[in-house]
């Protein structure tokens, strides 16, 4: 009985890992023509674009959102300590969100008095992302302010 439900969990647990590999496989398929599609945005009219842009940006998001998700389990591995300049990291985001952020009349107001941190950087610029795009999100048509120091050593 007990070879018989280790077994069974060992197939199950091998086709949960094939059906995470898939995933991935099909996450990754979905960002070139994620990134054709965005080309093709940036040469529409404001106009045009703006809607589009944003749609563009939920489903970038929500694609690496699903992808983070599943690297989650396995981090050890997938983790590179190095060296990272805050501001590039806060800079490139806003940046994704520029359009949006100029629709809404957002501002950002950076206060940053620390301004490298050791970390890997991927995964430091999904918390990022995350963070200042929800403050986007949920934000009215205030500035953002982003204040970054270091407390207590």
């Amino acid at each position: 009985m007990r070879k018989y439900h280790n077994a069974i969990l060992e197939s199950e647990s091998k086709k949960t890992e094939e059906n995470l590999d898939e995933l991935t496989r099909w996450i990754h398929d979905m960002k070139m023509p994620m990134t054709t599609m965005k080309l093709m945005i940036d040469d529409l009219d404001k106009k045009e674009r703006s809607g589009m842009e944003k749609e563009w940006l939920r489903l970038d998001a929500t694609l690496n959102e699903m992808l983070y998700k599943k690297r989650l389990t396995n981090i050890s591995n997938d983790l590179y300590i190095e060296s990272v300049e805050i501001e590039n990291v806060i800079s490139n985001t806003i940046r994704k969100l520029r359009e949006i952020c100029i629709e809404k009349g957002i501002g950002f107001d950076m206060d940053l008095h620390v301004t490298h941190i050791e970390t890997d950087l991927k995964w430091f610029s999904f918390m990022v992302d995350q963070i200042i795009g929800n403050s986007v999100k949920y934000s009215g048509d205030s500035d953002i302010t982003i204040s970054i120091y270091l407390m207590e050593g």
